[in-house]
């Protein structure tokens, strides 16, 4: 049968034709999975006037074959195969990122206890053997010399000690304090002594004047009468003419004398002592003047000038424990030397020296 041949339905007989058992038709297999187009015989079907038929549709396409019976569909496994080795890879990818971010192993104690076995060496080569020279002791010494390293200090330049320079240790301040002064009349006990007072007494003679401003302005602060210091004998008046000036002290302390008159020294029996010194000044210049020539690196801020009870007008350093006068081309230099110690027991006495102090023809 061709494909355009029609196919013939047979009318099955019914079961009143004498057969009780069904038939049952199988295709043949030459049809299976061959795609038949049956013609199918046109019916005609009486119309109703006045309705017209739409036309038989056309075929939407070719009809896909069955599958033949038995056939088993394909497992794909190149899909499953690819996905495995890029899963492979990016896991590989994290093991390596992961290994390079670790930190630097610690090293392993026991690589202490490695045995590394030396290389055996070659042989040497047979050499003739050469007489040898003798060497005496002097030249092996000479070469042991040679061959030793140089020292530190044989390889330092020699201009290093000279560019280094020294270090000098820094003084401590002294600090200075006064001397106890028991009734803060402006004496202290020691100065007391001096001017015969009463040490619990800040005003000896019930005058209504502290001992201390007494002694300062050149009054005796132990008795109304005599008035003044010089005048009760309490102080001496030194005169020098050499250098025309006058000056009081304690009669108590002793007077030396230096190079002529041009030092003198006033001593306490404690070690302190007052001296005055006659300096030139040739160019005539002022206090601050020559005491900044003097000392360069002063501030003249720190200096103090005064006027002493003879209307004299003085300069004094940053300690205050010293004074400076001029007249003409001299500057007179009056200091408290208190040697080593830190306690000042004389300063009161040192102001009055310093109120005394005046020029003479």
């Amino acid at each position: 049968m061709g494909p355009n041949d029609e196919i013939q339905f047979e009318k099955p007989k019914s079961a009143s034709e004498g057969s009780t058992e069904p038939r049952i038709h199988v295709m043949p297999e030459k049809f299976r999975g061959v795609t038949l187009e049956a013609k199918i015989p046109e019916v005609s079907v009486p119309q109703k006037a006045g309705r017209v038929s739409p036309p038989p549709k056309a075929p939407a396409g070719p009809a896909k074959a069955p599958a033949a019976p038995g056939a088993k569909k394909k497992f794909p496994w190149l899909i499953v195969a690819i996905v495995l080795v890029i899963i492979l890879a990016l896991a590989a990818s994290v093991f390596f990122v992961l290994w390079g971010m670790r930190g630097p192993s610690e090293p392993v104690e026991e690589a202490d206890e490695m045995v590394v076995e030396e290389p055996t060496p070659p042989p040497s080569p047979v050499v003739e053997e050469e007489e040898e020279e003798e060497i005496t002791e002097e030249e092996e010494m000479a070469t042991e010399e040679e061959s030793l390293p140089a020292t530190a200090e044989e390889t330092l330049p020699a201009t290093v000690e000279e560019t280094i320079p020294p270090v000098i240790p820094e003084e401590p301040e002294v600090v200075l304090t006064g001397g106890v002064d028991a009734d803060s009349d402006g004496l202290t006990d020691v100065e007391e002594r001096l001017y015969s007072t009463d040490p619990q007494k800040p005003d000896t003679d019930s005058d209504g004047y502290l001992d201390g401003n007494e002694v300062y302005h050149l009054y005796n602060p132990g008795g109304t009468a005599p008035v003044t210091l010089l005048e009760s004998e309490l102080v001496t008046l030194y005169s020098n003419p050499d250098y025309g000036y006058s000056i009081y002290y304690p009669a108590s302390w002793r007077l030396d004398l230096s190079k002529g008159t041009l030092l003198v020294m006033f001593s306490a029996a404690t070690g302190e002592f007052v001296q005055v010194l006659t300096e030139d000044n040739p160019q005539d210049m002022s206090l601050v003047e020559w005491y900044l020539a003097q000392a360069p690196g002063a501030d003249e801020e720190d200096l103090k000038l005064f006027a002493n009870k003879a209307g004299i007008e003085g300069l004094q350093s940053p300690d205050r424990l010293t004074a400076y006068f001029k007249k003409d081309s001299r500057i007179y230099v009056v200091s408290l030397n208190i040697g080593g110690k830190t306690t000042i027991e004389y300063r009161r006495t040192y102001e009055m020296m310093l109120n005394s102090f005046n020029f003479i023809e």
